[in-house]
């Protein structure tokens, strides 16, 4: 589980521009890395995970709520972080994610 998350360069340049510019925040689709060897982990198991992978972030980053938003989708395994930057990057970080991707993409 120690493998690090593969990150579109989409993403990157989102996390890059927004850092550098101090702008709103970064919308990332984050997968999670599956207990078995089941594509997703089970619905239930996802909203945990998704769960404790930001409350772990916001907890090291003393991020209060209102500083980011989450919708777990349970069936899929995926969940979306709208964030600064700096708390994507920490999320991108944790060992229960596997790959990102940005949310929106250049018009």
């Amino acid at each position: 589980m120690s493998r690090k998350a593969r990150v579109d360069p989409e993403l990157r340049r989102q996390l890059s521009d927004a850092a550098a510019a101090g702008t709103a925040p970064v919308e990332a689709v984050l997968r999670l890395r599956p207990t078995t060897r089941s594509a997703a982990p089970p619905p239930a198991l996802t909203r945990d995970l998704a769960e404790l992978v930001v409350g772990r972030v916001a907890e090291e980053l003393a991020a209060a709520a209102d500083q980011y938003d989450v919708n777990v989708f349970p069936n899929l395994g995926y969940f979306v972080l709208s964030a600064p930057a700096g708390f994507v990057e920490r999320v991108l970080a944790q060992p229960e994610v596997a790959s990102a991707s940005a949310n929106r993409r250049r018009g």
